[in-house]
């Protein structure tokens, strides 16, 4: 199978990573991909049976560029997370341009982002694609605030928006996969 400007007239950037792939159903076989690519743009492909090459989906899932060039060149890590009793997948990723390591006038940030359709095939014909005016921004950790008042505005807001981001310093960029261990996001 293969994806292209077909499949989405979106997908018009290079895709340098590897794809993440999961058995969301746990019957031993993949049923969906997720994948970055050069533009910010993260994408989700569906299998209904990943033997059968005309069972593909190709959706969209976030738009990460928000006018700053946010590359993204390293797999998404994936994993199954719960909250207030309903299940979510955590896509968690970092953007920077490796090609250019000393550049110091980037805009990058480390993200992690809810996908909230679960279960096995496409998303939900309401699925709208993740962009930057629907991501908290955690960089000064209000939710770790030691003012109650500010601590649960910020909680608030995390919990209304699709996933959060951690913006970087000037010239700052991941420049490895981030890896999900026991609760933990790990990046460089």
């Amino acid at each position: 199978w293969s994806v292209d400007e077909t499949d989405h007239t979106d997908m018009i950037y290079s895709i340098p990573s590897d794809l993440t792939i999961i058995d969301t159903d746990r019957n031993g076989m993949v049923d969906r991909a997720y994948f970055g690519d050069l533009g910010g743009q993260v994408w989700r492909v569906d299998f209904d049976n990943v033997a059968a090459t005309g069972d593909v989906t190709l959706t969209k899932f976030a738009d990460v560029h928000n006018g700053d060039h946010q590359p993204l060149f390293y797999p998404p890590s994936i994993s199954m997370n719960r909250e207030r009793g309903k299940r979510f997948i955590a896509v968690s990723f970092g953007s920077g341009d490796r090609t250019q390591p000393m550049l110091g006038s980037s805009d990058n940030a480390f993200y992690m982002l809810r996908d909230t359709d679960v279960e096995t095939g496409e998303p939900d014909a309401s699925f709208t694609t993740i962009t930057a005016g629907n991501i908290y921004d955690a960089t000064s950790n209000d939710v770790g605030s030691d003012n109650d008042a500010i601590s649960a505005t910020a909680k608030s807001d995390l919990a209304a928006a699709r996933g959060w981001a951690v913006f970087l310093n000037a010239g700052e960029k991941s420049l490895s996969q981030v890896v999900i261990f026991e609760g933990k996001y790990l990046a460089t």
